[in-house]
């Protein structure tokens, strides 16, 4: 049960995060948050990928805005 609690919490925290920094590098994303939770967010449609000139970038979802703001 710890481990559920501990990976709710770290998920959670992810999402803050991404709320917060709205958009960025995924190279800045992945030190900041695990693969596999960042994998979770792009496939449950809260963090949009995409490209520049310079990398493969990423912005958080009016979706994900919307559910942090409903369970914080």
């Amino acid at each position: 049960m710890n481990t559920i609690k501990s990976l709710d919490f770290e998920r959670i925290t992810a999402l803050s995060y991404i709320v917060t920094e709205k958009f960025g590098y995924v190279r800045d994303l992945i030190v900041k948050v695990r693969q596999s939770i960042i994998d979770e967010f792009v496939s449950m449609g809260f963090v949009i990928m995409g490209y520049t000139s310079e990398d493969k970038t990423w912005r958080v979802s009016d979706f994900a805005v919307d559910f942090y703001n409903i369970i914080k």
